[in-house]
């Protein structure tokens, strides 16, 4: 029963992003929609009864889609990251969710990052497994990537305001530079 339910939601999800990639929405409706997805996933702890105390491999292995979408809708919370790496340190699972985890990273906020790299960092050096080390160099890496892509923005940022605070002459004298800011 519980994974006919994970197959309906999961199809919703490929419904909407189906209909969002092909047809035209208006990006207000697409955000409601999505909005009122994530609501719905949120209030309806999809996530607790994925990972809870009923949890089981074929569920595991099914829940990607909705982990990713919940990540990239910024929905997934710090609550949910220790409900899925308590569930992670079960032995008869923890393979199938630390596979979950490398789609996961690139969709996750930096709050959620970082707090899956301090889970990981607080494991005793003996507890580490290959699939751990993995995971802790995959979150270092996407911590730098969007650190080095926030430097870009900011440096853009200020790049652009410099060129608006710099007196360019308006004129059209041979050899002046126009720049039009429309």
């Amino acid at each position: 029963m519980r994974l006919a339910g994970l197959s309906q939601i999961t199809n919703q999800l490929h419904t909407f992003n189906d209909v969002c990639n092909n047809e035209s929405l208006v990006s207000d409706t697409e955000t409601s929609i999505a909005k009122e997805l994530a609501d719905w996933l949120i209030n309806n702890n999809v996530v607790e009864h994925i990972f809870g105390p009923n949890l089981h491999i074929e569920i595991i292995k099914q829940c990607q889609v909705i982990l990713n979408f919940l990540a990239a809708e910024g929905r997934l919370s710090t609550q949910h990251v220790d409900c899925i790496w308590a569930a992670a340190q079960l032995k008869h699972c923890s393979r199938y969710i630390h596979d979950l985890f490398p789609s996961l990273i690139k969709n996750l906020d930096p709050v959620p990052l970082r707090h899956v790299l301090n889970l990981v960092s607080g494991l005793h050096p003996s507890a580490h497994t290959e699939q751990t080390l993995y995971l802790a160099s995959m979150l270092i890496k996407a911590l730098w990537n969007n650190a080095l892509s926030a430097k870009a923005q900011l440096s853009k940022q200020s790049s652009f305001a410099s060129l608006l605070n710099t007196n360019v002459p308006m004129g059209n004298k041979k050899g002046t530079i126009v720049v039009c800011l429309c």
